[in-house]
């Protein structure tokens, strides 16, 4: 009962810094619970989606040419493999909705069972999926905001015989190539269409293949391999990937369908974490500050026989009631986030999430968030035993005082701001918690602006081993070999040219594993290269950091690459950064690949322009040129590279959408952080302000000092935010990015994305901390009196 009454009057007493706790933690547990509830939802809908679809463990894509009698008895008669299922399709490579274009291919097929219908809402599936009519598709959800296509819209495919168009009938759960982030798409025709195409394009096939067979896979019950594992020893078993246009594993499904939501979730998780170390502090702040201040009235409670342990549990009581509260709240406000969180997730997944939260993880969190601070509350609380009655007489003070070692001098001109550093100086140890938080708060908002840089700047992608071309010419084998010389010289004469690459792509196999590979005409031009050296022999290759790890090989070793029924032995000549395949990717030249491909040659050149020329043609004049030139030969197409095509508009919005939020709450943390810290700094110095206020001092200059000594603390805090920016944000990136390949970031920082977060922090120190002051009003100068 004594314990509950001194709460209640201290509460009453104090309860700023107990909903100030209670308001952070609110945040905090909303959006840790919503990012690992999001997380789990599309792991579960994943999980489901790929059962419903009876998709094997392996997809394979491959020409039907190739899956002879004798092939199909060795995957079959393979002891790891349980079952096989077996789709024609029909490619086509290219596809456009009205001004949006895609250039990746797709297979057209019948559709099937386990193939879900989205409702025009996209929340469930149809209870049916009704038959399709001539003219008529079902496309994967991720297409949707690829190709910024609706249900009623026309796509355009590229055919062996020109262009296919067709309406869209409704959107699809396909859960191995549905993916936004996956290239390739499974589309779904009809069966009337899908026989008339097929009869019609199969005899033209000897210029460009069109007959293909999606091959399922399913490892066998008794087989523990991962499906990575599975795929690759079933390779080297029977050659079906190495044959193969290309193969997907169930594994590599879900890595790239879930990408996107687990890169920002892992930053956003960072970013949330460093927020309870902001509570933390200020938790720590407020129980020093106590203690300080409630010197003699501890002092009183211990002689009336309050042991440590028990004012101890004065303090767990109180803070971690305030947490509890925020916890309570911050879960259920987390559901409405969640449902947010997750929806903007859908069309990049294309995978119907669970919903809900994720009750066992949100549990440990919430676990480990009181353990934590049960912790930190028991440190603090430990001077609380050096606290003797007979002491508490003289209020505490020690016996011997040091001045401050930083003693700067009051300036009569610049009297309020000179007072103002000279009170910071002098009580250092009181804001060094405003100071961190202002540090961490700079950093995240300088963190997020780097990841927008990042994504929008042609000089990082081409830092992190994107070949950034502002327009690139494609060309079938036959044009290429009489056309691209052609081309090159025809843009080189019209506008001056900073770099020209000349690459393809195909899928071939290292040592078993399917692997996107990045073929280019100059190796010595890959960048970046972490280790060794660019492939500049016909014997050799790079490799990933992923792929290092996944294969457990490194520079110096010898690999086995191989295509359809040929193979050779590379050496691996340096590690390189890409994020082709999301960093699944090794790299190697024209001359490499002729070895086990005497046919291969590249397709493809890209030219970025010099835009220091103000007289210079802009791409989109030199495309309009290239095609009026070219526009009567099959086989020859151009593009201009645009970033936000290529990062995709619901990626950049996503982002845009996390920096807001981090702004957000930076504002309000800062807001909290600094009435939390003013109130206290109030409590301490309410004798001094009298004495000021005796001197003439009126109420809005001590206002305005308390502002100015904020504004220094943000000043120093944000000094110290870009310090830490500069060398760490592009390795706290790293952990997220480099899921796609992306472990080593250059540190981009202009002088825009320092100085609006900057500037936005110091207002809001300052503006917080003049109203927070407002108190000083009713301090009237009888408190020297009283003292």
């Amino acid at each position: 009962m004594e314990t509950l009454i001194l709460l209640k009057a201290n509460l009453k007493k104090k309860k700023s810094a107990f909903i100030s706790v209670a308001i952070l933690m609110i945040i905090v547990t909303a959006f840790m619970t919503a990012i690992l509830s999001t997380t789990d939802n599309y792991r579960i809908g994943f999980e489901k989606a790929y059962e419903t679809a009876e998709n094997g463990d392996a997809v394979v894509s491959i020409i039907s040419e190739y899956l002879t009698d004798e092939l199909k008895e060795k995957i079959e008669s393979s002891s790891i493999v349980k079952k096989v299922s077996y789709h024609n399709a029909l490619a086509v490579y290219g596809s456009s909705c009205g001004k949006t274009h895609d250039g990746n291919s797709s297979f057209l097929q019948k559709m099937r069972g386990g193939i879900y219908l989205y409702d025009s809402g996209l929340k469930s599936f149809t209870s049916d999926t009704p038959k399709l009519e001539k003219g008529e598709i079902y496309v994967p959800l991720g297409l949707k905001s690829k190709l910024s296509c609706n249900i009623g819209d026309t796509i355009t495919y590229t055919t062996i015989e020109g262009t296919a168009d067709f309406v869209i009938k409704g959107f699809v759960q396909e859960p191995s190539f549905g993916a936004q982030t996956i290239g390739w798409k499974q589309i779904f025709i009809s069966d009337e269409d899908f026989d008339y195409f097929y009869n019609r394009w199969k005899p033209l096939e000897d210029t460009k293949v069109v007959d293909f067979t999606m091959v399922s896979v399913y490892k066998a019950d008794d087989c523990n391999f991962r499906s990575g594992k599975f795929l690759r020893e079933l390779n080297l078993e029977t050659k079906i990937a190495d044959m193969a246009l290309g193969a997907m594993t169930r594994e590599q499904t879900e890595r790239y369908s879930m990408l996107l939501p687990d890169i920002l979730t892992k930053l956003f998780t960072i970013f949330v974490m460093f927020l309870f170390i902001i509570v933390l502090i200020l938790v720590s702040h407020s129980i020093s500050t106590e203690i300080e201040s409630d010197y003699v009235s501890f002092g009183i409670l211990k002689s009336q026989g309050f042991s440590r342990k028990k004012l101890t549990k004065l303090f767990f009581i109180q803070y971690l009631s305030a947490e509890l509260l925020g916890i309570v709240i911050g879960t259920v406000l987390s559901l409405p986030l969640e449902s947010t969180l997750t929806e903007s997730c859908q069309l990049i997944t294309g995978i119907m999430p669970n919903r809900g939260l994720s009750v066992g993880k949100s549990l440990a969190m919430i676990g480990i968030i009181l353990l934590v601070s049960a912790a930190l509350i028991f440190i603090k609380t430990l001077p609380l035993g050096k606290i003797s009655p007979v002491k508490a007489i003289g209020g505490g003070k020690e016996d011997i005082y040091f001045d401050s070692r930083i003693k700067l001098p009051i300036s009569k001109t610049l009297l309020s701001a000179s007072l103002a550093v000279r009170q910071f100086t002098s009580a250092k140890r009181r804001y060094i918690g405003a100071v961190m938080i202002s540090a961490i708060l700079v950093f995240f908002m300088l963190t997020v602006n780097m990841i927008i840089n990042y994504l929008t700047s042609k000089n990082a992608l081409q830092a992190m081993g994107t070949e950034f071309t502002d327009i690139t010419v494609y060309f079938q084998r036959e044009t290429a070999e009489k056309y691209m010389d052609e081309v090159k010289d025809l843009v080189t004469s019209l506008t001056e040219v900073k770099e020209i690459y000349c690459s393809d792509s195909l899928y071939l196999s290292m040592n078993g594993e399917n692997l996107f590979t990045h073929i280019v005409k100059e190796p010595e031009k890959l960048s970046p290269i972490l280790k060794g050296r660019a492939p500049i022999y016909d014997n050799e290759t790079v490799i990933t950091e992923m792929i290092a790890d996944t294969l457990e090989i490194g520079v110096g070793d010898e690999v086995t690459i191989s295509y359809r029924e040929n193979e050779e032995t590379y050496i691996i000549s340096g590690i390189y950064q890409t994020v082709n395949d999301s960093g699944m990717c090794f790299a190697m030249s024209e001359k490499a690949i002729n070895k086990i491909y005497p046919e291969f040659i590249i397709r493809n050149i890209g030219f970025l322009l010099d835009d220091s020329d103000p007289n210079a043609l802009s791409a989109e004049e030199l495309k309009d040129i290239i095609k009026e030139q070219y526009r009567d030969i099959d086989g020859v197409g151009v593009e201009k590279f645009d970033i936000d095509s290529f990062i995709g508009a619901e990626v950049l919005d996503m982002i845009k959408l996390m920096r807001a939020a981090i702004y957000i709450f930076s504002a309000i943390f800062a807001l909290v952080a600094v009435r939390m810290v003013c109130t206290k700094a109030f409590l301490q110095e309410r004798t001094d302000i009298g004495v000021y206020k005796a001197l003439g001092y009126t109420v809005n200059r001590l206002r305005l000092g308390f502002g100015l000594r904020f504004l220094t603390v943000a000043v120093i805090g944000t000094v110290l935010g870009v310090i830490a920016s500069l060398l760490l944000s592009s390795k706290t990136l790293g952990l997220g990015l480099s899921m796609i390949g992306l472990s080593r970031l250059p540190t981009t920082i202009d002088f825009v994305s320092v100085a609006v977060p900057s500037v936005l922090l110091i207002t809001c120190f300052f503006v917080f901390a003049y109203l927070s002051s407002g108190k000083i009003k009713k301090v009237a100068v009888r408190e020297l009196v009283t003292e």
